[in-house]
């Protein structure tokens, strides 16, 4: 379960990415994959997908998602894969920004 508990009535919210420093840690890999070809880049190219996508992009100059060479079947999977993560993001969105409404306590009846 990748969700955080932020306070006793906060809903869990799940780790989210720090795109700046995504950025940094994939252009390293980057790097290291063109340093490494056959080693560190088969590795990462095998275990991360979306590295294999920067570098098919970086290299053909067609910086298109899905890539080109993705069949129809790959590209129909990739895309459903992005609104999934579209629905997610909206889904985190909705918890951080718009809080929920207050529940309204019962009134108890005093009886006389």
């Amino acid at each position: 379960n990748n969700a955080k508990k932020t306070g006793p009535s906060t809903p869990n919210i799940p780790k989210l990415a720090l795109p700046g420093m995504w950025w940094r840690v994939t252009s390293l890999a980057l790097v290291m994959m063109g340093a490494s070809p056959t080693v560190i880049g088969s590795a990462l190219s095998q275990e991360h997908p979306t590295l294999r996508s920067l570098v098919k992009m970086v290299t053909s100059g067609r910086y298109r998602f899905p890539t080109v060479d993705c069949d129809e079947a790959q590209r129909e999977n990739m895309k459903s894969g992005e609104n999934n993560l579209r629905e997610k993001e909206s889904q985190v969105t909705q918890l951080l920004f718009i809080p929920p409404a207050p529940k309204e306590k019962k009134k108890k009846e005093v009886k006389t």
